[in-house]
């Protein structure tokens, strides 16, 4: 698809604005985390429910925020990099949805962002969300790289729950059937559940020995009891066909890559 002179001119402009907007925020977790909010404030669609499609993000966000992976210290890291990268994708969606523009050929997570934005759904914010998160996965492996060996297997686990989350709000796991889509709805409020259980989602960083256990499903309490299966029962088990639907659906082939042998071997990819 050909840009017109006019066209290009106007998206890079708006390129522009976005990245000079996240320069603004980019230092402070908090202002990250107050951007979000205002966002969603505006194009939640919350219908009542405070945040609408995004109570799910702003619940990881401020677990992000107080585990103090966004700090400026961190700023050649791998979390603070990946979470500034979706926020501009989706600032800069919001730009090009209320400047109207039309027949331009986007980067695909800004696209995605659009087409929540023109009909908000579920289904639309999953792919507009987590089309976002995996190319930032792919833009950064390098940074990943430079984690521990636990904090990759770590982050491996959290796009494994995402994606898995997705599968069911599109109605495709075999387990929960038609109630995963109400499960994994961004509206409510599994994720905040989910990121104060301590066993699924470690509250240092980097991690310390106790963390490790937890994330390793080594224990005997409840939390890593639900961290056992729903990573190693449930999850992990269907890994080939989760990551290759969900690479399929969003048309990022590369996510194939991050699977061998039904393990996810990323950053090695």
């Amino acid at each position: 698809m050909n840009l017109t002179e006019h066209q290009l001119s106007d998206f890079q402009s708006l390129e522009l604005k976005a990245m000079a907007y996240i320069d603004t925020i980019k230092n402070s977790p908090e202002e990250r985390l107050t951007s979000r909010k205002e966002y969603y404030l505006k194009y939640g669609f919350a219908d009542g429910n405070q945040y609408g499609f995004g109570n799910s993000e702003i619940d990881f966000l401020e677990w992000e925020v107080e585990r103090g992976v966004l700090a400026a210290e961190y700023h050649a890291r791998w979390w603070y990099n990946v979470n500034l990268k979706f926020i501009y994708y989706s600032v800069l969606g919001s730009y090009v949805f209320e400047q109207k523009l039309e027949n331009v050929e986007l980067p695909q997570p800004v696209q995605r962002w659009v087409d929540y934005l023109k009909n908000p759904c579920s289904s639309n914010w999953y792919k507009a969300h987590n089309t976002s998160i995996i190319h930032g996965y792919i833009e950064y492996k390098d940074m990943a790289e430079k984690e521990s060996w636990i904090e990759q297997y770590f982050i491996n686990e959290v796009l494994d729950r995402l994606l898995y989350a997705e599968v069911m709000v599109e109605g495709e796991t075999e387990i929960f059937g038609s109630i995963g889509k109400i499960l994994a709805n961004p509206r409510l409020p599994a994720v905040d559940i989910l990121v104060k259980i301590k066993d699924l989602y470690p509250e240092n960083y980097p991690l310390k020995f106790k963390d490790m256990l937890n994330v390793l499903d080594i224990g005997f309490d409840i939390g890593t009891l639900m961290s056992y299966v729903l990573d190693k029962l449930i999850i992990k088990r269907n890994l080939k066909k989760i990551y290759s639907y969900i690479s399929e659906l969003l048309d990022i082939p590369e996510l194939e890559k991050f699977i061998v042998d039904n393990k996810v071997t990323y950053p090695q990819i």
